[in-house]
C-alpha cells in the first residue's frame, strides 16, 4: 500500500469518528458556585492539608497571608488572615500542617545582630484558626 492510500484510510476513519461521538445533550446540568474575585477572596497559594471533611489552603491578599478551610462542596468555613508579626517584628512563613485537630504553623526570622536564623512554632485550633499558644521558638541556626 503507498502512504496516499494509509492517509486516505486514517482520514476517513477520522470523519467517522467524528460523526459517531455523542450528540449534544439538554439532559446534563453544570451548577457553578458564586462568582469569586481575588481582590475580596484572595489568590490561591497551596494546599497544605486535608481531611475528609475539609481541605485546608493558604491564600494572599495584598501583603496578608490567609489561612482558608473549604469543606467538601467546596464552601469557605473560614478565611483567617495569619499573623506573621512578632515584637513588631515581620516573620517569614516557613510552614503549615494540620495535626489531628490543630494547625501547626512555621516561621522564621533573621536576627541579624547574632547572625542567626530563629524557627518559630505557633498551634491554632482547626476548627476556627484561634491560637492557642504564642510564637515560640523552637531552634537557631547559624547564617
Amino acid at each position: 500500500m503507498s502512504k496516499r492510500y494509509v492517509l486516505s484510510f486514517v482520514c476517513a476513519i477520522a470523519a467517522i469518528l467524528t460523526i459517531v461521538a455523542q450528540p449534544k445533550t439538554n439532559r446534563a446540568s453544570v451548577e457553578w458556585g458564586p462568582d469569586l474575585s481575588e481582590r475580596e477572596t484572595g489568590e490561591f497559594g497551596r494546599v497544605f492539608g486535608h481531611s475528609e471533611e475539609a481541605v485546608y489552603m493558604t491564600m494572599s491578599r495584598k501583603k496578608e497571608m490567609l489561612v482558608q478551610k473549604m469543606n467538601g462542596a467546596l464552601v469557605s468555613l473560614y478565611s483567617v488572615v495569619l499573623q506573621l508579626e512578632m515584637n513588631k517584628k515581620d516573620l517569614e512563613l516557613e510552614d503549615l500542617m494540620v495535626v489531628e485537630d490543630r494547625i501547626l504553623a512555621f516561621a522564621s526570622i533573621y536576627d541579624k545582630k547574632a547572625d542567626l536564623k530563629i524557627l518559630y512554632m505557633r498551634t491554632f485550633d482547626e476548627s476556627n484558626m484561634k491560637p492557642l499558644s504564642e510564637w515560640t521558638q523552637l531552634a537557631a541556626f547559624n547564617s
